[in-house]
């Protein structure tokens, strides 16, 4: 039996209650400005500055967290809505937080991945974050249907997009061409999960710029040509796309299907794919 591996050691933070007054708020927020955090919600200020001035605010055990230098990682909301209440409010303060904590923190606002990804520094960081979780369900259930029991967290698409940025960046990029007439039906996150797959995984790379743009474009392309039969996807079959992991399951293996036939040279007329036909498509 394979010894499981040790966790590992915790960061020395130490995390006490503190009274927050507006200008220590100020300070704290004034040593972020290189932190890069989500937008502010003005509505979610200006509600928790409203509970706080009228004494409905109460101290509760969401952690605050500052970095080394006490910039704020998680808790700016709480910060703005002291500095416009006026008020001083109780917090659970933790310091000498590491700052890559915040792809794994949560706050009164969960945070998406896309804004997690955005936090650091990841371009397209919402199409990043949905072609993540899609390719990662290719990666880790080829052979099983995408239904409701299987499930991708957020930490996991995190996780997926930070270890391969540049060819996420490759499939944001090139999903794009892939609707330059706006006529392929095939939803962007499967197309965009599709690219990635065959970034990853195909030895035929030299093509895709072709294969994106006769599917963005359909210019000269004849019958036959599986990149026309893509384009007519939703529209030659009753199978229409639409939500659900199972029809994400279900775009993904067309939009393969489709590329293996166009850099095989292959005729293809109608691309169809069920999920009787598992597992999920390799990628040629």
């Amino acid at each position: 039996m394979t010894a499981r591996p040790r966790p590992p050691k915790p960061p020395s933070i130490d995390t006490n209650w503190v009274l927050v007054t507006p200008e220590m708020a100020t300070k704290w927020l004034e040593n972020s400005k290189e932190i890069k955090n989500r937008r502010i919600s003005e509505s979610t200020v200006q509600k928790w500055a409203s509970d706080m001035a009228e004494g409905r605010w109460k101290p509760n055990p969401q952690v605050m967290m500052l970095d080394a230098n006490d910039g704020v990682l998680d808790g700016q909301h709480r910060l703005w809505a002291i500095i416009e209440s006026n008020t001083s409010q109780w917090m659970n303060v933790s310091r000498q937080v590491p700052s890559d904590i915040i792809d794994v923190a949560d706050s009164g606002n969960a945070r998406t991945t896309a804004q997690v990804l955005s936090m650091l520094g990841i371009a397209q960081p919402y199409r990043v974050a949905t072609i993540a979780r899609v390719a990662l369900m290719y990666d880790l259930y080829p052979e099983k249907i995408w239904n409701q029991t299987i499930r991708i967290s957020k930490i996991q698409a995190q996780l997926y997009a930070r270890e391969y940025p540049d060819q996420m960046q490759i499939a944001a990029q090139s999903y794009d061409r892939c609707y330059t007439d706006k006529m392929l039906l095939v939803p962007p996150r499967m197309v965009g999960a599709a690219v990635f797959v065959i970034v990853q995984n195909s030895q035929r790379l030299a093509l895709l710029d072709d294969f994106a743009r006769g599917v963005g474009t359909g210019i000269g392309l004849e019958h036959g040509d599986a990149r026309l039969a893509l384009r007519r996807y939703g529209r030659t079959t009753t199978t229409m796309l639409g939500g659900g992991q199972r029809f994400e399951q279900i775009g993904v293996a067309v939009v393969l299907k489709s590329w293996n036939a166009f850099v095989s040279g292959k005729k293809a007329v109608n691309i169809r794919w069920d999920i009787k036909e598992l597992p999920m498509p390799k990628v040629i």
